[in-house]
């Protein structure tokens, strides 16, 4: 159990989504915010760009891992941007949505690395 709480990758994952969700709701200024799709910023976005991110870091950008998580982030990124329009207006992200949640996962990732 002490391991997980050491994993960098962890970390930045929950505190990336955390944020995000947290953004989210002062912006929309509704707790309801909490639980919805779509809307600035992206927590999606963030967690998995956080996440890969923190893998690289600590893994080092040549690892099997760290690639994995660059092809599943690629997937993902091009979903919320392409199919989920198709899918309902309500729950879209425009890309500076997706900037943004990216800037919070790039923040975590360099943050739990340093420390």
């Amino acid at each position: 159990m002490t391991d997980l709480l050491k994993n960098a990758v962890i970390w930045t994952t929950v505190l990336s989504f955390v944020t995000s969700q947290t953004v989210k709701v002062i912006m929309a200024r509704d707790l309801k915010a909490l639980k919805s799709y779509g809307g600035m910023p992206s927590s999606h976005t963030a967690l998995i760009v956080g996440a890969t991110l923190s893998l690289g870091l600590e893994d080092g950008f040549s690892s099997p891992c760290f690639g994995f998580a660059v092809a599943v982030s690629l997937i993902l990124l091009s979903d919320i941007l392409r199919v989920r329009p198709k899918i309902s207006k309500e729950i879209v992200h425009t890309p500076l949505d997706m900037i943004v949640g990216g800037i919070i996962g790039t923040f975590w990732a360099v943050v739990i690395s340093l420390l």
